[in-house]
């Protein structure tokens, strides 16, 4: 078995030393890359929803109000969120997209809420919307979420294309400043956060994507099973991270990291810094791009984390930054359940149907998607299925 893992190895860096992305220097190789990104994520621009909310119910926070958002992106997609919104000054607001990550509690998620209530406090809105399958809509599917694929599109493709729509409704909205909206988030967050950063970079004034930035190299190499929303068929030939997070300069960029993250190690989060600092210089900003190492493990914990972040996005939108003290407690409970999803809500399957015009097939696991075309059909049943399915994942970086 150890010669398929060894042919693996030659595939993954073959694919890396031929990848021809150009850098994002010019208007030209931006828009190449955002083709690519579109192309690779199985995605059409023109699918991209528009967000529709309705306000359910305010809270007030002291320096800042707190909205409960029933939302609709496309038809019978359904899902909720809390806009906070600052008490200072009149508006319009600059205002950020929190892209939350794999936590089950969503947009109540405790962290979730105290980045939010710092920045508001000092005069940023922020939304928090529920990721498709999180939060109040785990019903709709994310994990073990094979099924899409099997229509011809992505997981990821479609949450990032929900994002996109969250992030025009920020901007159509009079109270913000559409000069000055940003995105932010951590881990699954900081994905669809780096996405977008090559797929709207035209209009995004600063992003703070910490927890997932490094190389798309090494996580194909990663030997556990990752979430269906972190398989990207073929990128290995596309392109980078670096090349979609470059997209932004000359705009400002914070990438973030713990220090001990026990899945993305600190030297490969500092290769990246070290190449996304060239693009910054040769697009004439070399101090909009920054990073932050904070003390700390994966998740957002610690209040070096959370002013580290703030004051980068309060900063760099003209407002006074906080001195480092007490965190905010949360104005939620984790638990809290406040919308449920209507009786005619469909699923991220049902919607990649509509969306592709494909039917699903039945997918138990990444092996029914992308089966491992290295490996003779007759020898799948010789290895574990756990196995075979890391051989799967590995190679569908390479091999749509």
């Amino acid at each position: 078995m150890i010669h398929y893992y060894q042919e693996l190895e030659r595939m993954v860096w073959s694919a890396c030393a031929t990848c021809d992305c150009p850098e994002p220097v010019s208007a030209d190789a931006k828009a190449e890359i955002k083709r690519r990104a579109y192309d690779m994520l199985r995605i059409q621009p023109e699918w991209r929803p528009q967000v529709s909310m309705q306000t359910i119910s305010e809270h007030d926070g002291g320096d800042f109000l707190v909205q409960t958002q029933r939302f609709e992106s496309w038809p019978r997609i359904y899902g909720s969120a809390l806009l906070y919104l600052p008490k200072r000054g009149a508006g319009p607001w600059p205002a950020m997209l929190l892209n939350h990550g794999h936590a089950l509690q969503g947009k109540f998620r405790s962290a979730h809420q105290t980045m939010a209530q710092l920045l508001a406090a000092a005069g940023v809105a922020v939304l928090v919307p529920d990721v498709m399958g999180l939060g109040e809509r785990q019903a709709i599917g994310h994990a073990k979420a094979y099924e899409p694929f099997t229509c011809g599109t992505t997981v990821c493709g479609l949450i990032v294309l929900e994002a996109l729509g969250y992030f025009d409704y920020l901007r159509q909205q009079p109270c913000f400043d559409r000069d000055r909206i940003g995105l932010f988030g951590n881990s699954g967050g900081g994905q669809t956060t780096m996405f977008m950063c090559g797929m709207a970079y035209e209009d995004i004034a600063l992003a703070a994507p910490s927890g997932f930035p490094h190389t798309f190299e090494y996580n194909a190499r990663k030997e556990r099973q990752l979430c269906p929303c972190t398989i990207f068929p073929g990128v290995l030939k596309q392109f980078e991270m670096r090349h979609l997070l470059g997209c932004l300069a000359p705009n400002p960029l914070l990438v973030a990291a713990g220090r001990g993250d026990p899945m993305i190690p600190r030297d490969v989060v500092l290769a990246l810094h070290h190449r996304l600092q060239d693009t910054y210089r040769t697009a004439g900003q070399p101090e909009a791009h920054e990073l932050l190492a904070w003390n700390g493990p994966h998740s957002w914990e610690t209040p070096e984390c959370f002013y580290g972040i703030t004051n980068f996005i309060l900063r760099r939108f003209g407002l006074p930054t906080l001195p480092e003290g007490p965190l905010p407690k949360p104005m939620f409970p984790e638990d809290e359940q406040t919308l449920p999803l209507p009786d005619d809500a469909i699923d991220m399957t049902a919607l990649a149907e509509h969306l592709t015009g494909n039917q699903r097939r039945p997918a138990a696991d990444i092996v029914d998607v992308f089966p491992p075309k290295h490996i003779p059909a007759e020898e799948w049943t010789q290895m574990p299925r756990e196995t075979l399915a890391i051989l799967a994942q590995i190679a569908s970086f390479v091999t749509p």
